[in-house]
């Protein structure tokens, strides 16, 4: 059996991938110098950025790059070396999903994770049907 990788969603919900499909999707090293990227080069979607350690912090960068001067498109996830404090930076800055290895999954505990998405979804990213009260994920997105 494969390793599963959980992919944790700013809408608070989480989904099981096989490690093998996500190897197949599109993936970038968050210390790739944002400068030397053109869009038609991060055309594929999902576009994955790799965190290399826990204190770099240059995969939010090169996410905020991507979406706002390459006008990236498609869906946007974290992975590698990203912490259950950092989920609420990853959606702020645009990600669409963190995905999570077995291994980080086992090494933080469930119980870290599922606290750390939880409060996401109920104070930022939960939508609202009030125009004069959206969410952040709905200013984000234009809903």
């Amino acid at each position: 059996m494969s390793d599963i990788i959980r992919l944790l969603k700013a809408d608070g919900s989480i989904d099981e991938l096989e490690a093998q499909s996500v190897s197949a999707f599109e993936h970038l090293d968050g210390e790739t110098d944002a400068a030397t990227l053109h869009a038609t080069a991060i055309a594929t979607d999902p576009l994955v950025i790799e965190f290399n350690g826990v204190a770099d912090g240059r995969g939010f960068s090169l996410a905020n790059m991507v979406l706002e001067n390459l006008d990236y498109q498609g869906r946007l996830y974290a992975a590698g070396y990203v912490n259950p404090d950092q989920l609420s930076l990853a959606f702020q800055t645009g990600f669409h999903g963190v995905l999570v290895s077995a291994e980080r999954w086992e090494d933080y505990g469930s119980d870290s994770w599922l606290t750390a998405l939880s409060p996401l979804v109920k104070l930022s990213y939960a939508g609202t049907q009030s125009p004069a009260l959206q969410s952040i994920w709905q200013m984000r997105h234009k809903l």
